[in-house]
C-alpha cells in the first residue's frame, strides 16, 4: 500500500500539522517551524499558535488536576 503526503500550503494546515507534532513532541514541532525562513509570517503564527498550545494545555491540565 503507497500513500502520498500531500503538500501543506495553507496556513491553517500547517498550524494543524504544527499542534499534530507537538502532542507528539514539543521538541519536533519546535524543529518543524524552524525550516520556514527567518521572519516570516508563517513562522511567526506557528510559534504563536505552538506557544497558545502550550500556555492552553497547561492551563487545562492544572485544571483537570485540581478537580481529581
Amino acid at each position: 500500500v503507497r500513500t502520498c503526503k500531500p503538500a501543506l500550503r495553507e496556513q491553517p494546515d500547517l498550524e494543524r500539522y504544527l499542534v499534530a507534532l507537538a502532542e507528539f513532541s514539543i521538541v519536533d514541532a519546535w524543529q518543524y517551524q524552524r525550516n520556514f525562513a527567518g521572519t516570516t509570517t508563517i513562522r511567526r503564527a506557528l510559534i504563536q499558535k505552538l506557544v497558545e498550545w502550550t500556555l492552553t494545555r497547561t492551563s487545562f491540565t492544572l485544571l483537570v488536576v485540581r478537580r481529581i
